[in-house]
């Protein structure tokens, strides 16, 4: 997940808050160091789910990867946060290819 300024850049590097999504759905996100947020301001939310974080694609099919294509947004108050679940509905998720078991054979 990454949060693109709106209005802006969030300093002089153009740095980006963002965060990884756990399995539980929580997440944390960072934009200097480990959990330390993101700075308040209007932000663009993109979204990507990898098939695994070695393989490059996004099983959501790029529907949320730009600005032009993510309809979310977020408003970053100064102070603590805490956002609501993004729920996401209607979007079409290409499923992980199951992997045939491996068998040794016998010589």
């Amino acid at each position: 997940m990454i949060f693109l300024p709106t209005e802006g850049d969030v300093d002089s590097r153009g740095s980006m808050p963002w965060g990884v999504v756990q399995e539980d759905g929580s997440y944390q996100m960072r934009t200097y160091d480990i959990c330390d947020g993101a700075p308040a301001g209007e932000y663009a939310v993109l979204l990507r789910w990898p098939f695994d974080r070695a393989a490059p694609g996004d099983r959501l099919r790029s529907a949320f990867s730009t600005v032009d294509k993510s309809p979310l947004t977020y408003t970053v108050q100064a102070g603590k946060n805490q956002l609501p679940p993004i729920e996401l509905t209607g979007v079409k998720v290409t499923p992980l290819k199951k992997s045939k078991p491996f068998a040794m054979g016998s010589e």
